[in-house]
């Protein structure tokens, strides 16, 4: 009785493999498929490559690499840090501003991944003023003043 034996294939090179680590190595190897120049995956054709915006496999190969950028907020992951910095619409605005700006610093220019970790910033950086009753930290002096202890 002969076993069945599971195959990967390669259909634009017609080759198949045991392993699928095997077909990932031989994407990676191959000329005759694209490789993700940030952090060296291959995918065996340039349409899946190319649709970014519509595979959730990119989108997660995008989440799991190191080398491509991702918001710890929300955990959206970008192509680069360009598409990380800019949301293609009318006005281009970085995403953080856009979709997190209750836990950034603006003087700093900083981006933390909660409103906690902001106010902590607020306590440990010396541009930022702290009240002395209530040690509290305040992004601006302005901000501080509006604070009364009555």
């Amino acid at each position: 009785m002969e076993r069945e034996t599971k195959s990967y294939i390669c259909h634009p090179c017609n080759r198949s493999f045991a392993l699928q680590s095997s077909l990932d190595e031989h994407y990676r190897g191959s000329q005759a498929h694209p490789i993700c120049p940030k952090c060296g995956k291959g995918f065996q054709n340039r349409r899946i490559f190319d649709e970014v915006g519509q595979r959730n496999d990119v989108f997660q190969h995008y989440l799991q690499s190191p080398s491509h950028p991702t918001c710890r907020q929300c955990r959206v992951s970008f192509v680069d840090g360009r598409a990380f910095e800019q949301v293609r619409s009318q006005i281009s605005f970085p995403h953080c501003l856009r979709l997190h700006d209750l836990s950034r610093c603006t003087q700093c220019e900083q981006q933390y991944e909660t409103v906690a970790e902001l106010r902590q910033h607020y306590l440990t950086s010396n541009r930022h003023p702290i009240c002395s009753a209530c040690k509290i930290g305040f992004e601006t002096e302005k901000r501080q003043q509006v604070v009364s202890h009555g």
